[in-house]
């Protein structure tokens, strides 16, 4: 006689818009918390590498606990909220074009109307540059793609349309940027990491991509003459950025196989 089959257990907490934006709250309160406490250790102790180390910890450490709530609470497997496996070179480098072109596009775009704007080009450079760059390249890209992109995005797939489901993801990413400056281009550059994540299935591309732009986001902190070589060639730099946005796309889309539609129980619908 053969035993039942095991039914998989009933999940109450779906990833609908609503409980999505539970999750949302909570890693902003966590994420503000350790902020609050890593500037308390930053005044305390100026300078002082092993400061900077706790802060840098804490800070992983308060966002990897959402993303580890909102997995259990999805009952989904660590594989399944973080499918990452290692990318082709070709996928390397059509990635770093695609989001290097799209960075540069909207840095063209940004000087063109930040006249008009209440927030400065300045002002801009200098929020990325009072933020150290190990948390800006290295965990700031790892802890906002696994929360946006593997534990939100994935779960929005499970409940609506590919594109419903990037949109929700998107608008929830633009909104942690306050400034509507950085909230604007929050908007493409999510829109992007999210497609790039439903279209190949692969944590690892969307995390290389927001590092690659948080890298760039921050090369005017450490070469002043980059912005200004930008804002003085505008429809050259800008004309460049397209190009190489259009040869990334080209070469992901040779790249790209559809990605199978994510399952609470077997990872793959």
């Amino acid at each position: 006689m053969h035993p039942p089959p095991v039914q998989p257990p009933d999940h109450s907490f779906l990833p609908t818009a609503g409980q999505g934006v539970v999750l949302w709250v909570l890693f902003i309160v966590a994420n503000n918390v350790a902020s609050m406490f890593a500037g308390g250790l930053a005044r305390t102790w100026p300078g002082s590498a092993l400061a900077a180390t706790v802060s840098v910890a804490l800070l992983a450490s308060a966002q990897g606990s959402v993303v580890w709530l909102g997995k259990r609470l999805t009952g989904r497997t660590w594989r399944q909220v973080l499918p990452v496996r290692v990318p082709s070179a070709l996928e390397v480098v059509a990635v770093l074009f695609v989001f290097g072109g799209l960075q540069v596009a909207k840095a063209c775009l940004l000087l063109s109307v930040i006249e008009h704007l209440p927030r400065t080009a300045d002002w801009v450079v200098a929020q990325f540059a009072a933020a150290p760059a190990v948390r800006t390249v290295v965990v700031a890209p790892i802890a906002e793609e696994a929360f946006f992109r593997g534990l939100l995005l994935g779960g929005f797939l499970l409940a609506y349309r590919r594109w419903t489901a990037i949109l929700l993801t998107t608008l929830l990413f633009a909104a942690i940027h306050v400034d509507p400056v950085q909230a604007t281009g929050a908007v493409a550059s999510g829109a992007f990491l999210g497609w790039l994540m439903a279209a190949s299935g692969n944590l690892a591309l969307p995390v290389l991509a927001h590092a690659a732009g948080n890298a760039m986001a921050l090369a005017p902190t450490r070469y002043p003459d980059l912005l200004g070589a930008i804002a003085g060639r505008p429809v050259t730099s800008g004309i460049l950025g397209v190009f190489a946005l259009a040869l990334g796309t080209f070469l992901l889309r040779r790249t790209q196989r559809p990605a199978p539609r994510p399952s609470l129980t077997t990872g793959v619908a």
